[in-house]
């Protein structure tokens, strides 16, 4: 793990690859999932081998990216993806992200010019339907917290929580990506699938 602080934040990272590649990856992980999760080591040692600067990180507030978890909102994380960015040189960045981390691939590649092409892999396109009081957004909103859990990576009888405060969605339901993702002419994959049966 190394640390890599940006301009507002300091977040912790699993990085492969050249450091003085002209290309760099950003492996974004789902929402309270962790850069050490096999499937994001995974992706990151695959692009490196294909000649990429490959890195996943914790966005800030979680696992090991210091800070509070009141720091984990959909702002925050574009923020720091634009500041890893940034940090690197602004070379042309491939976007790839898992559920959350999908949306956020798509996110930041409509708003962030050096970022070239993307993969949003079962990713959500828009929050903003999220505004309506469902039982469990009430409860959210009344209790001003909402716990997840997350299994912690390599310790199957281990389990992390985190109390996401209701300020995450207060913030989340200002997205959607429907307008920018019609005007993108990126190269784009989306990966979408349907629960068994």
């Amino acid at each position: 793990m190394s640390l890599i602080r940006t301009k507002s934040f300091e977040v912790a990272a699993f990085i492969k690859g050249d450091i003085n590649s002209k290309k760099l990856a950003l492996v974004l992980p789902g929402r309270l999932d962790t850069k050490d999760y096999p499937n994001m080591k995974s992706h990151v040692e695959y692009l490196a081998g294909r000649g990429y600067l490959a890195l996943s990180f914790d966005p800030p507030g979680t696992w090991e990216s210091p800070g509070d978890i009141s720091l984990y909102t959909m702002t925050n994380y574009l923020k720091a993806i634009n500041e890893l960015i940034e940090h690197f040189g602004n070379r042309p960045t491939l976007t790839l992200g898992h559920s959350r981390g999908g949306s956020m691939a798509m996110l930041s590649a409509i708003n962030n010019q050096y970022i070239t092409h993307f993969v949003s892999i079962f990713g959500q396109y828009s929050y903003a339907s999220r505004n309506s009081e469902s039982l469990e957004r009430k409860k959210w909103r009344e209790t001003g917290f909402m716990v997840h859990k997350r299994d912690t990576p390599g310790d199957s009888n281990s389990i992390r929580a985190f109390s996401l405060p209701y300020g995450f969605h207060e913030d989340e339901v200002q997205y959607d990506m429907s307008a920018g993702l019609t005007k993108c002419v990126k190269p784009k994959l989306f990966v979408f699938g349907t629960s068994p049966a």
